[in-house]
């Protein structure tokens, strides 16, 4: 197994993001009615220990497996006719990971891979989306020692401070990044762009469901 990030980088990932909606003025997305779907790319860690988080291959294909079938059949608002199985593409992970960091403006004007934008078209259409998810989850035990940490920290402190000061902070157990792109092979372009970082457990089908439909539900697609 090899580590895949610091709990710490992991918990600013999910603290400091932002919604970074991006819908361009050129295409009516609303209207586009026939998308390929790209095998969604998921990086899924594991806590078994302390804080170290190892990157899980059998957690990663469970999380593509539920993004898959939730675009293709629980969200409305994708209209997702087909699917293109190429399993995990570092190339569509790095170009994801690099939209999740721009600007609107510049999602707007940024070069589409050619490997991206030649696999949408040779699906025959004209549309693709491309979905990531990354995040971490714990063991059972794991949870449980960080909640009873916690709660022996908080004691501590109110030892500490002649019961004049109780502190308890709740462990992050899980967290789960959501990014989503619509890609106009035609026109090489972006043309729709959300992500969300929470602390949702990451292999939750429900909760992960409910988070693709607000993020388009928030950028007015599908309202119709």
């Amino acid at each position: 197994m090899k580590k895949f990030l610091s709990l710490l980088l992991i918990i600013g990932l999910c603290t400091s993001c932002k919604q970074n909606i991006f819908i361009t003025n050129d295409v009516n997305v609303q209207e586009i009615n026939d998308v390929v779907l790209i095998e969604p790319q998921t990086e899924i860690g594991l806590i078994t220990k302390g804080n170290n988080v190892f990157a899980n291959d059998s957690l990663s294909d469970v999380a593509s497996r539920n993004l898959e079938k939730i675009l293709t059949y629980s969200v409305r608002h994708t209209h997702v006719t087909s699917i293109e199985h190429i399993g995990q593409n570092q190339e569509i992970n790095n170009f994801i990971v690099h939209l999740s960091h721009m600007q609107k403006n510049e999602i707007e004007y940024v070069t589409i891979p050619s490997f991206i934008d030649s696999l949408i078209e040779s699906s025959g259409k004209r549309y693709g989306l491309i979905a990531r998810q990354s995040g971490f989850t714990r063991t059972r035990w794991n949870r449980t020692a960080q909640v009873t940490k916690a709660v022996s920290l908080s004691v501590l402190s109110a030892v500490l401070t002649l019961g004049m000061a109780y502190v308890y902070v709740d462990p992050i157990v899980a967290v789960s990044e959501i990014s989503l792109a619509i890609i106009d092979s035609h026109e090489n372009k972006v043309v729709f762009f959300n992500m969300v970082s929470t602390e949702n457990e990451p292999l939750d089908e429900t909760k992960t469901s409910k988070l693709i439909f607000n993020l388009f539900e928030m950028a007015g697609i599908g309202k119709n």
